[in-house]
């Protein structure tokens, strides 16, 4: 039911009311007629107190988590208990505080006698249910709820499908159960399917549900993943399956978001950190089926994968749905045995591989807008890369900046662009390199005769090299470096073997 917290608000508001009631019962504030309204709001809202075990007889129940807290102290109008208990329950203990001091203060600003302050709380709770307005939509299935929730949630906020998942498959799993074993088994798959959820931390657990799925069983969009799930798994089996699955994989996914803090091999490690610049996930499918079926390609596959998403994805700018769709294929057929190499699974990729020449082309009027924090770490990847091509080292792209030979802000020194050229040029691939910082600063906004005597004196080849190649910096000078660096970078990207 939609709503739920909405509900279990509402009685929260009614329960610190009628704490607030009890209060002045205590103090003998006109206490036989607040006694009266006491039993009379908790019938009508709450529900029946026992009068043996002053056990309520409860209008709702929360879930499994919550609902021994929420019967147990709060209806009861017991003092609650603050340690020991889960976050989702603290939470109810603050609201019903805040809602207490809320009330308190409410009484406060009308200034009426202590007399009067039963009357008005019922009266408040009186106004509060008649203002509230029902709608009762009745479906066929849980499918079709699903349906109704995401078109009339008045929040525009889609229904979570890992709570979806995690309910649909509680109720598979003690579908058979006998009723002594119930609680026990759900207590144990409860713990289980928090724990997926634990490591996850922020991650969205979302794509680790599609990236798994499409690993396994067939890709899938977001919105349709629940519906897609809930058809195939239909047993306590299959559903026993899908959550150790969900635990085998997760290491995998982690080691992919998380690169730094895995225990991978260095290589693996850098090309995964790699991967999460370029913010590209589209391959996490195929790479978590290749570690649990395939582990000896797996450094082989993710190096290729890497490469071919750099042209892809960095540079080309291609549609990525295509993509996530050749990898999920590729994915389920390493899952079902029939890619048992990494020369087997590379040869199914060379469909989204961008061949040398689009890929040269595309490199060849690249800009990077290096404004933003990401652009800045790709660009320095880049520069990096040209830099061990050339010199035959690799810099510490950290240690280093980005230097616009054209300046972002240009001055007088720099006629030879027209001002629609210095827009469309200062971001260009061709007119940036890496320089070290104190020649960077020293740079400025100079002019070329300037900067020239700071790019020559550089410990890196490829921007002392710089003023020898170019006597002057024109836009026919950055679009001919740019032509230079694409072809040097055809061969840096490569997969070899998508060339035989």
């Amino acid at each position: 039911m939609d709503g739920q917290q909405r509900l279990t608000t509402l009685s929260i508001i009614v329960l610190a009311a009628l704490r607030r009631i009890n209060s002045l019962i205590s103090s003998g504030v006109d206490a036989e007629r607040n006694q009266l309204r006491l039993q009379e709001i908790r019938r009508s809202y709450i529900g029946q107190l026992d009068p043996v075990s002053l056990v309520v007889r409860p209008k709702i129940t929360l879930n499994r988590n919550n609902d021994h807290y929420y019967q147990n102290f709060l209806a009861t109008l017991r003092d609650m208990p603050v340690r020991g208990f889960k976050a989702s329950e603290h939470s109810m203990r603050r609201a019903t505080e805040w809602f207490l001091r809320q009330t308190g203060s409410y009484l406060e600003s009308l200034s009426r006698p202590e007399d009067d302050h039963g009357a008005i709380l019922a009266g408040l709770i009186d106004r509060m249910s008649r203002g509230l307005f029902f709608t009762k939509i009745v479906v066929d299935d849980d499918l079709n709820a699903y349906k109704v929730f995401e078109t009339l949630n008045a929040r525009g906020v889609k229904l979570s499908a890992p709570d979806l998942l995690k309910n649909y498959l509680f109720s598979v799993i003690s579908r058979d159960a006998t009723a002594e074993a119930h609680d026990e088994e759900l207590d144990r798959v409860e713990v289980r399917w928090s724990d997926i959820l634990e490591r996850l931390q922020s991650e969205n657990v979302t794509s680790f549900l599609r990236a798994y799925w499409g690993a396994t069983h067939s890709f899938v969009r977001e919105s349709d993943l629940f519906k897609v799930i809930k058809r195939s798994i239909t047993t306590r089996a299959e559903a026993y399956a899908l959550l150790s699955g969900l635990e085998d994989s997760l290491e995998t996914f982690l080691a992919l978001t998380d690169p730094e803090t895995s225990s991978w091999p260095a290589d693996d490690r850098e090309n995964a950190r790699l991967l999460k610049m370029f913010s590209v996930r589209q391959p996490f499918a195929l790479l978590m089926a290749l570690k649990r079926q395939v582990p000896s390609a797996f450094s082989q596959v993710l190096d290729a994968i890497v490469r071919l998403s750099f042209r892809y994805n960095v540079i080309s700018n291609l549609q990525p749905a295509e993509q996530e769709r050749v990898y999920s294929r590729v994915a389920i057929e390493i899952s079902q045995g029939r890619l048992p190499s990494a020369a087997s699974i590379i040869s199914e990729l060379r469909s989204i591989y961008p061949n040398d020449d689009l890929f040269r082309a595309n490199f060849a009027s690249k800009s990077f807008d290096t404004s933003g924090s990401r652009n800045k770490q790709v660009v320095r990847y880049i520069l990096s890369k040209l830099e061990q091509h050339q010199s035959g080292l690799a810099p510490d792209s950290a240690e280093l900046t980005i230097e616009h030979i054209l300046p972002e802000r240009p001055g007088a020194g720099w006629r030879q662009f027209s001002e629609t050229e210095a827009k469309s040029d200062v971001y260009r691939l061709g007119n940036l390199a890496l320089i070290e910082p104190s020649r960077n600063q020293a740079a400025g906004n100079h002019d070329y005769e300037v900067k020239k005597g700071l790019l020559s004196s550089s410990g890196l080849a490829s921007t002392s090299s710089i003023p020898s190649e170019y006597s002057d910096w024109t836009p026919d000078s950055v679009a001919r470096r740019q032509g230079i660096q694409a072809r040097h970078a055809t061969g840096i990207w490569r997969v070899s073997q998508l060339h035989e």
